[in-house]
């Protein structure tokens, strides 16, 4: 089995965690061939992954075209059986699809915040609607797939769950220092300027004796209780944070409907409690998984949960943990190949 391995898009720096699972996994079934930009992985892959180096270019198309001009080569070249656009362009994919598109080979779509994207805008589910039964579909949920099938009439046989995959870093010589963080690119910065009000204010935080971390895209603040940076987190820093912390906030706002928190993977692998607002998401996780999540609808109801215990669902958490696992991910995927390649 040979897949050829490939982000359409150049704005995906947050995906490179996930990309190297994926991969990892997709190695465990055959030969991957890695479309990458040259030293854009950290990670070292086994030799059953195979990088192809396109160098990168600052302007999205010129980028685009490059990459469309080496899927090209590569297919020529090798025998490819699936294409895996970990990321691609819905509007433009019925074009692409016309210059990859080749007999005998087949080409799925990871859906990370596409699905989305189609109740957002019209035009983008317009053009989704004229290639959807060109290509397979890799969502991450059940919850996904159901909503795909029975919204955008994407045939059921085209549509495969492929969890989101996590490494399990918890160790019981962790130290956690925070009561809280919250570490996410897509929150709810509101959310967050109220707490920093109030902290101000009424030093709620301090009062309480809870030390929290937030990253912010807009508000920098520290009184040593509450810590809110802006700017980027390596990974070392973001693991850090995530390794010493207790519970790990993620507030999303209600339009963060049919994709998943690579944040909430990350939390649980670090052994911090998911807590969060009931968005459809995290509404499908506590179905799933009782006790798994602890709920927030606004930013008062924060601080009493901070202050009480943990709240049990270790069960749910062992199974969500086994249930994304690399392990677990690579054999749903040998099925999902074997059906949509028709070999092993």
């Amino acid at each position: 089995m040979n897949v050829l391995f490939v982000n359409l898009r150049n704005d995906v720096q947050g995906h490179k965690f996930f990309d190297t699972l994926y991969v990892d996994s997709l190695s465990k079934n055959g030969r991957v061939y890695l479309l990458t930009p040259p030293d854009w992985y950290d990670h070292e892959f086994g030799g059953s992954v195979t990088p192809i180096i396109v160098k990168a270019a600052k302007n999205p198309y010129v980028d685009l075209l490059r990459k469309i001009c080496e899927v090209r080569r590569t297919l020529r070249r090798e025998k490819i059986d699936l294409v895996v656009l970990s990321t691609f362009y819905v509007k433009r994919m019925s074009s692409i699809l016309k210059l990859i598109k080749r007999e005998g080979t087949e080409i799925a779509l990871v859906h990370h915040n596409t699905v989305d994207l189609l109740s957002e805008d019209g035009k983008a589910a317009a053009a989704f609607a004229k290639y959807r039964d060109c290509v397979r579909h890799f969502v991450f949920e059940n919850y996904i797939r159901e909503h795909l099938i029975t919204e955008r009439n994407v045939a059921s046989d085209r549509v495969f769950v492929i969890p989101h995959p996590l490494i399990d870093r918890r160790s019981p010589t962790d130290v956690k220092t925070y009561d809280c963080v919250s570490l996410g690119n897509a929150g709810d910065e509101s959310f967050i300027e109220t707490f920093v009000e109030k902290e101000k204010n009424e030093r709620v935080f301090e009062k309480a004796g809870l030390r929290v971390y937030f990253k912010s895209k807009t508000v920098e603040f520290d009184d040593g209780y509450l810590t809110v940076k802006k700017g980027y987190l390596s990974n070392d820093e973001f693991g850090a944070l995530m390794r010493s912390a207790k519970r790990a906030l993620i507030f999303y706002p209600e339009t963060y409907r049919y994709r998943v928190s690579g944040v909430a993977m990350e939390a649980v692998g670090y052994g911090a409690k998911i807590v969060a607002n009931p968005i459809e998401l995290f509404r499908h996780y506590a179905e799933e998984y009782p006790g798994l999540i602890e709920w927030v609808e606004r930013g008062e109801d924060l601080l009493p949960l901070l202050s009480n215990g943990a709240s049990g669902g270790e069960e749910s958490v062992e199974r969500f943990v086994c249930d994304h696992s690399v392990e677990t991910v690579a054999a749903i995927l040998k099925r999902v190949l074997s059906t949509v390649c028709g070999r092993a």
